[in-house]
């Protein structure tokens, strides 16, 4: 069986570019598709993060 491997890195909430890697990724995962994060997702930077003490990234990490 082949599998495919898609992945995002030191996105250091930067969350302007989310929709366009959701977007991507979606269109390329099938049943046969692992999807990583190597870490970095979210920091406190943004203020969303702040006020839910990092939850809402978490949230948003678990959408795609």
């Amino acid at each position: 069986m082949r599998f495919k491997i898609l992945h995002t890195n030191d996105i250091h909430s930067n969350f302007e570019n989310f929709s366009k890697i959701s977007t991507k990724i979606k269109e390329l995962k099938d049943e046969n598709t692992l999807i990583l994060d190597a870490g970095d997702f979210h920091d406190f930077k943004d203020i969303m993060l702040e006020g839910t003490k990092g939850i809402a990234g978490g949230k948003l990490l678990l959408e795609v």
